[in-house]
């Protein structure tokens, strides 16, 4: 999809597309001079434009602004839903890897963790499992400040993820985990480590295709 390209919806009726963002796209009617506010658009085999849902606008401006908002919101949503994903893929592999009684390869855990999610994401569901359980000794200090480091130096919005508990292995092994955690970005800067997960932030306003984006 490209800004001011012309699109038809499955009854025929003619779009311009005005903007688009990641989620949501604002189309002006060519019959009606209406902005219509789509939400989760994309385009249909046969070329058509289609959305999940969709709300009338007036308003050029009004209509931007609501499509932005409504972009931010499933952004979140989609974000706290990642973050649970990660974490229990976390317990899975945590738990997979025991050779023996108690006995974990969390350094293989995090290897195949990799495979499927990036290193800030791993590390993001790990720090904000712990500060959401700062209270449990069975986290070290070290750990526990290491953190409230990381949410501080990513700005991390703890209250997006209210209703995210956080991994549920067990937190002396978990502690062991976040070891391997630290380990593996501690020789890595912030700015790179976050690029991996700061792609929405930096092409925000700019899908280049969002016929085969998120529905």
């Amino acid at each position: 999809m490209t800004d001011d390209a012309l699109y038809t919806d499955k009854s025929g009726r003619l779009y311009e597309l005005k903007k688009q963002f990641y989620h949501t796209a604002v189309l002006q009617s060519m019959t009606e001079h209406t902005y219509l506010i789509a939400s989760k658009p994309y385009i249909t085999n046969d070329g058509c434009i289609e959305w999940r849902n969709a709300i009338v606008s007036t308003n050029y401006l009004n209509a931007v602004k609501s499509a932005k908002e409504k972009d931010i919101m499933y952004e979140s949503i989609e974000n706290r839903i990642s973050l649970k994903n990660t974490a229990s893929d976390i317990d899975k592999e945590i738990s997979a890897s025991m050779h023996e009684l108690y006995h974990y390869d969390l350094d293989g855990a995090y290897d195949k963790l990799s495979l499927n999610h990036s290193d800030f994401d791993i590390a993001q569901a790990v720090a904000l499992t712990i500060h959401g359980k700062s209270w449990d000794g069975r986290f070290s200090d070290l750990n526990k400040a290491w953190a409230d480091n990381f949410i501080q130096a990513y700005d991390v919005k703890i209250e997006e993820y209210r209703d995210f508990f956080g991994c549920d292995t067990h937190p002396s092994v978990l502690d062991g985990f976040t070891d391997v955690v630290r380990m593996r970005i501690a020789n890595r800067s912030i700015d790179q480590t976050q690029d991996i997960d700061n792609d929405y932030d930096q092409s925000y306003e700019q899908s280049e295709s969002m016929g085969y984006g998120r529905r």
